[in-house]
């Protein structure tokens, strides 16, 4: 009786939410394809119009590339011509002024840019006269403003077109050479014509055409058929001279509509290219027969395509709804195969419903302990922090990183073991979090741990939502980051450091250079004596940076600088304890052995055939240390009449340099010099 009560009851529901004329499938996916073969005809037509719209705009976009490669094609060309012009700017020649010189060099280098010359301009902008009467050879004329634009900006300039005393056109690039205190001048290199011409038809495409014009919409260069250069262009070319780059449409002498890309160069020139509109439209006329065509095939195609798929379509159904009817009656059915994926799909659903359930709660048990298990052993600190600051979970390494215990932190908040001067910069980023205006932020900071002291960690921290996108948590990763902060700050110390000993060079080597100039008769003798003092600072600059800036040994300085010197090991003799020399007592010294050493070899003991330095150092009391040089058995001394840059190195700025005495003598039997340095420039090798 329940049996039937069940069975009435189901009856009418279905009759219920079933229509009243119901259709089968085959009949629906026939109607289907019969309603929408009409609109898919039309539809096919609309996208291949479409099509050809992009295909006109996509063949007028590659024009306007091909326009703009062209107009690379003259930069880089000028570019060539400013490039040579840039590298004989540097010539020796032209900085000693020997203009003759310079022109036969330059007419060499001129061998790079075929057929074109160059000349060189006064800053009035008239031709330089070589010594001979000559000119330097320059066809620009009286157009000197490009000139004077180019010295007063101090920047290359390209001419328009100009005709030179020959008639023959021409561009020019004008190079400021401007090196005071010489006069400024312009070099002034011919730019070919030509050049441009064979640079644009290089790979001109069946029916194109090229032109070049400069700002007065004078020609450059055009193709395939070649007007005079430096005539003023046809209409269909000036019409969008000097503009932006574009497209425009234009008719030709001959009538025909062209399509015609201008692009702009860098020097404000313009270059034009021309294809007839009949030959880019050719394959859009293509595209729209394809299109009827094969929109007429897909239509039949669909209909019959259509009602056989319905037919399978419609038995898949048929015993989906028997496997369905078979699970309401309680028994149990394996997945079936079917011709759809989504039969397939809810045929399997149906049979692994159960098991699907047990495998996701196994899976979820597994995810959990794998989570537990990175978290406890990361090799970082990881926690989890509510929205108040409170430490909800810890793992082992963050506590190891602050001192506190697991229990200890989870009772504080990060707020508490922040250091306080990096608490505004921490709450900022947390903001961001919470406005929404970051997903996550970033910083270095320091921590205070539990013993007081401070540790610098790097922090990264997001922030996770709930389903309903509400702020729940943040999620942290601390890295202990305290040795590599220590490393920075020593390379910032290594990079004070070597900037204080750089300016202190440098400051030694302008004192060196103005007294060597004030007392070289020459520049030759100026250039020997330079580079023989550079020579000795290197020496010492070499030894410290072999000791890391640290010091010298005094014995190894000695020996260094004068090993180039002295003409016999036995005719010098060197004793002293050992002691290192701070690095800015070492640059004195080892500046003041160098020039003793040098005058000694001209003029002391070390230029006769048996004289003999000593050089010996000793603690005269604790808080110096005395060292001299003592030359014997050499020619007869007299006192040098002048004080040159040697005396200067070796009395007044070895002693002002170290706070030094220094006692120099130029008795006849030798020289002697003898120094007493303070205890801070020294350190005793223990």
């Amino acid at each position: 009786m329940a049996a039937s009560a069940r069975d009435s009851l189901k009856a009418r529901l279905q009759a219920r939410l079933l229509p009243r004329r119901s259709l089968s499938i085959r009949q629906l996916v026939s109607g289907l394809v019969l309603v929408t073969a009409l609109p898919l005809l039309v539809l096919d037509l609309v996208l291949y119009q479409q099509l050809a719209s992009a295909e006109r705009r996509a063949a007028r976009d590659r024009l306007l590339d091909s326009a703009h490669v062209l107009a690379a094609l003259v930069d880089n060309e000028i570019d060539t011509h400013i490039a040579v012009a840039a590298t004989l700017a540097t010539s020796t020649a032209l900085e000693a002024g020997d203009l003759a010189g310079f022109m036969s060099h330059a007419r060499r280098a001129m061998a790079f840019l075929p057929d074109s010359s160059i000349g060189l301009r006064d800053k009035d902008g008239r031709p330089i006269v070589l010594p001979d009467g000559t000119g330097t050879g320059d066809s620009l004329g009286e157009r000197t403003e490009v000139v004077a634009l180019a010295l007063a900006s101090g920047r290359p300039r390209v001419s328009d077109v100009v005709r030179g005393p020959g008639g023959a056109p021409a561009a020019f690039v004008v190079f400021p050479v401007i090196k005071p205190p010489r006069p400024a001048c312009a070099l002034v290199v011919a730019v070919n014509l030509e050049r441009f011409r064979g640079l644009i038809l290089r790979d001109l495409g069946q029916d194109e055409t090229v032109a070049v014009l400069d700002s007065h919409h004078n020609l450059l260069a055009e193709g395939p058929d070649h007007e005079r250069a430096g005539a003023l262009a046809a209409n269909v070319w000036s019409s969008r001279a000097n503009a932006a780059d574009g497209i425009a449409e234009a008719v030709r002498g001959n009538g025909e509509r062209s399509v015609i890309a201008y692009a702009p160069t860098r020097d404000g020139w313009t270059v034009g290219l021309g294809i007839p509109v009949s030959r880019m439209d050719a394959p859009v006329r293509r595209i729209l027969w394809v299109a009827s065509l094969s929109g007429i095939a897909l239509a039949l195609a669909s209909l019959g395509f259509g009602r056989a798929m319905a037919g399978r379509l419609s038995r898949s159904m048929a015993q989906l709804v028997d496997q369905a009817q078979m699970v309401g009656r309680g028994q149990t059915t394996a997945a079936r195969a079917f011709m759809t994926q989504e039969a397939c799909a809810i045929s399997e659903a149906v049979a692994t419903a159960s098991r699907e359930i047990a495998g996701s709660q196994a899976a979820l048990r597994d995810s959990e302990s794998r989570f537990r298990g990175m978290f406890e052993n990361a090799a970082v600190g990881v926690a989890l922090v509510g929205r108040d600051g409170r430490w909800l979970e810890v793992n082992q390494r963050l506590c190891d990183i602050v001192g506190y215990s697991r229990d200890e932190l989870l009772a504080e908040t990060f707020q508490n073991i922040t250091h306080p001067d990096d608490l505004a910069a921490d709450l900022d980023g947390v903001r961001s979090l919470l406005s929404g205006e970051k997903e996550s932020y970033a910083l270095d900071k320091r921590y205070i741990r539990k013993d007081g002291g401070i540790v610098w960690i790097g922090l990264t921290v997001a922030l996770q939502r709930d389903a309903a996108g509400a702020p729940n948590y943040f999620i942290s990763i601390i890295r202990d980051i305290t040795r590599r902060r220590a490393a920075e700050d020593h390379q910032h110390f290594l990079l004070h450091e070597l900037a204080h000993r750089s300016k202190n060079q440098l400051a030694i080597i302008l004192a060196m250079a103005r007294i060597t100039s004030r007392n070289a008769g020459t520049l030759e003798a100026f250039r020997d004596q330079f580079a023989q003092r550079i020579q000795g600072l290197a020496i010492s600059s070499e030894l410290l940076v072999a000791q890391r800036w640290g010091g010298i040994p005094l014995a190894d300085l000695v020996r260094r600088q004068l090993q180039a010197f002295v003409p016999a090991a036995a005719r010098l003799r060197c004793d002293g304890p050992d002691v290192v020399l701070a690095a800015d007592a070492a640059e004195a010294v080892g500046l003041a052995l160098h020039e003793l050493a040098t005058n000694s070899l001209k003029h002391g003991a070390w230029s006769s055939a048996s004289g003999l330095v000593i050089v010996d150092w000793r603690y005269d009391e604790p808080s110096e240390l005395r060292l001299s040089w003592v030359e014997r058995d050499g020619p007869e001394v007299t006192p040098p009449q002048r004080r040159g840059f040697g005396q200067e190195v070796i009395d007044r700025m070895v002693s002002q340099k170290l706070d030094a005495k220094v006692d120099l003598s130029f008795a006849p039997e030798g020289v002697s010099w003898t120094l007493s340095i303070p205890s801070r420039f020294l350190k005793t090798i223990s």
